[in-house]
């Protein structure tokens, strides 16, 4: 829905509230305190891809589980997608999944009720992009692992993170370098190109 990011808010805000008022709420059976919550859960989402069950449990008032079961409530409306860790056992069993927006303009909409910087939206943004484009995909230490590649994603970004993951080692792993820009470069085994060319392959 790319007519959403500059579109009318007020169309965006309906769909969220139908999928969740509506959708969820006839599938799930749910009372309207926990739709309630659900709406909250997706502001707070909405902030940050770096969240934390407990964090969520805190914020929202009820159990780590209840969060999880909330969270499944948003995947089965495409709402947001779960991507898993690279390397997933025994290093990735500790930690969490993250979520990204199947729709960034959702992100968008619901982070400008928020004090949160227009970059880091922007950036997250981009990531959901990503996630939600390709599978299946994984997080790292840089931002994710799709299909061979060790891919940065960003506005504008080099080649340094890359070069200084843990995941650099990875002998079966081509760096890539995604970015806003239209140029194409390299620096040593890492490639930089625009994020166009790369999701025109899809």
């Amino acid at each position: 829905l790319p007519y959403l990011l500059e579109g009318n808010r007020d169309t965006l805000q309906d769909l969220v509230e139908k999928a969740i008022f509506i959708d969820i709420a006839k599938g799930a059976n749910l009372e309207s305190d926990t739709l309630s919550k659900l709406e909250r859960l997706v502001l707070l989402l909405s902030a940050s891809n770096k969240i934390t069950y407990e964090g969520l449990s805190k914020d929202l008032g009820i159990s780590k589980s209840s969060v999880s079961l909330l969270l499944g409530y948003l995947e089965k409306a495409d709402i947001i997608k779960r991507v898993y860790p690279f390397k997933a056992g025994k290093a990735g069993a500790r930690k969490e999944w993250k979520y990204f927006f199947q729709v960034p303009a959702i992100r968008k909409l619901y982070a400008g009720k928020l004090v949160v910087p227009d970059s880091t939206t922007r950036g997250n943004m981009l990531e959901d992009i990503f996630a939600s484009s390709f599978d299946p995909v994984f997080f790292s230490e840089v931002d994710f692992v799709y299909n061979g590649f060790l891919v940065e994603i960003g506005a504008s970004k080099d080649f340094s993170q890359v070069k200084k993951s843990k995941e650099r080692r990875e002998k079966n792993l081509k760096k890539l370098v995604l970015h806003l820009g239209t140029t194409i470069s390299q620096s040593e085994n890492a490639l930089k190109i625009p994020l166009y060319m790369f999701l025109l392959q899809r």
